[in-house]
Order: C-alpha cells, then structure tokens, then sequence
C-alpha cells in the first residue's frame, strides 16, 4: 500500500458505499434497500439506515453527502445539503 494513501473515508464506509453503488447501478437506481439487504456479505440496507439517521448524517463528510438524506423529522432542520439523486 502506498505510504501516502490515506482516504478521506474509512475502508469500511468505503466498502459498504462501493456495493450500494454498484447495486443502484445495476438497477438502474429502482433499488429498494431494506435492513437485511446484503451485497458481498455486507448487509448495505442496515448500513444505510444508520447513515439516513440525522445524528450520523449530521457527521458525514462533504464527500459523504451524495447518500440519500434522511427524512424530514418535526421539529428539526435540515443543516446539511441534500445531495442524493
């Protein structure tokens, strides 16, 4: 591994992000992922509810933000860009 190499993001988010993009591609971004919902082993429905949650969402990093933001919650205001198409 290169010396200098040191992602923005951790190798675990990298991973679980990396097979909930290919698995939107593949279906031409009609997936439904539910908790449960594996690729390669990685149960990416689970691992994107918890990114959806507005006390993680609120930590993810500009590069982080092109996941599907959470839903609207009463009472709170969305302080970060909702960048997921």
């Amino acid at each position: 591994m290169d010396e200098d190499w040191n992602p923005e993001r951790p190798a675990e988010w990298q991973r679980h992000y990396a097979a909930l993009r290919e698995l939107v591609a593949d279906e031409e971004g009609q997936a439904e992922v539910l908790p449960g919902f594996t690729v390669h082993g990685m149960d990416i429905g689970k691992w994107r509810a918890r990114q959806r949650k507005p006390e993680i969402w609120e930590t993810l990093t500009d590069g982080q933000l092109d996941l599907e933001p959470p839903p609207p919650s009463p009472g709170r205001s969305a302080t970060r860009p909702l960048k997921w198409q």
